[in-house]
């Protein structure tokens, strides 16, 4: 009579048990496959062999089953927010019959700042459609402060959800996180 992972071998003399591990195995860290193909081997250390889930590579075996952890839905929702970001980034922001792409906020402060401090009263700027805009300076000064507003706005939000999402102290919780 044998248990799970034994087998039954005749030596030439009499019954014997061996371990028997034959099959798939994964490995619990990286859940990468390795196979064992001869009775007798030892289950390879630190290993299951339950699959782990298609396409979650972060997701860590509890000792039963495959699950998606705390550290996991943190670092999922951690990115989620800074793709939200980088999205918000890249929208279009409208003044005075113009539209810019905020993701340039910096090349305009920069602009802005340097044409205004030269004293010319006059600011040059590529609007989204790279029309060349002469902005007199509290038009340019404006457009700056709206810009810099909006930008500041993004990434104090962002800060925000990420400091939320450091707090959480549940899987609940950090999946109700939203941009």
């Amino acid at each position: 009579l044998v248990g799970p992972n034994q087998i039954a071998r005749w030596t030439g003399s009499a019954w014997t048990v061996d371990v028997d591990y034959r099959g798939k195995w994964y490995d619990v860290d990286t859940q990468r496959e390795v196979s064992v193909w001869d009775a007798g081997e030892p289950q390879p250390t630190n290993t299951t062999n339950v699959p782990p889930p298609a396409n979650e590579p972060n997701w860590k075996f509890t000792g039963a089953v495959w699950e998606r952890t705390l550290e996991v839905a943190k670092q999922e929702k951690a990115k989620e927010i800074w793709d939200a970001f980088d999205s918000a980034k890249q929208l279009p922001y409208a003044y005075n019959g113009h539209t810019y792409d905020i993701s340039d906020v910096f090349v305009l402060l920069l602009l802005a700042g340097t044409e205004l401090a030269s004293g010319t009263g006059m600011v040059m700027v590529y609007d989204t459609s790279h029309e060349v805009l002469a902005l007199t300076k509290p038009d340019a000064e404006l457009l700056t402060a709206e810009v810099y507003a909006a930008s500041l706005s993004l990434t104090i939000n962002r800060e925000n959800k990420l400091k939320l999402i450091d707090e959480a102290t549940d899987i609940p919780t950090v999946d109700g996180i939203s941009w």
